[in-house]
């Protein structure tokens, strides 16, 4: 029998093996003056903090590891939103992070307006394929 996946909430601090993940605050934009999402679209930001309280470091690659999945099931991958551009010269969370350490960053995802139900799916393949939802809200 398998039991039900937890779905956790912004701001809980949901540990998988060494890491730790928080969604801490979540943004919608339409775009500024010089970018803009596809017609129909807004940009999703997720402002999250991942910790490494192990004692060897971590890799983690936003782009292979976190989605957003509607209420369908339909699954929305890492974009560059005006979050995201407004740090470029930030890596972001991607990247080796080191033992006892932790990161802040905002990580933008492109979604439909109409979409509902969006969720962070967090696949931490680093800890026997285990993957986290965190409900945004929206």
């Amino acid at each position: 029998m398998s039991k039900a996946q937890e779905t956790y909430k912004i701001g809980d601090k949901i540990q998988m093996g060494d890491v730790i993940l928080a969604v801490n605050k979540v943004d919608t934009a339409t775009g500024g003056q010089y970018t803009k999402p596809a017609e129909g679209n807004h940009w999703v930001d997720l402002n999250l903090t991942i910790e490494n309280t192990g004692s060897t470091q971590e890799y983690i690659t936003t782009m292979g590891q976190m989605f957003i999945i509607d209420k369908d099931n339909n699954q929305y991958q890492v974009a560059v939103t005006g979050k995201r551009m407004e740090n470029a010269g930030s890596l972001g969370l991607d990247g080796a992070l080191v033992a006892k350490a932790k990161k802040t960053d905002w990580v933008g995802f492109e979604v439909p307006t109409t979409a509902t139900g969006l969720k962070l799916q967090y696949n931490a393949s680093f800890f026997s394929n285990k993957n986290i939802l965190v409900d945004l809200g929206i």
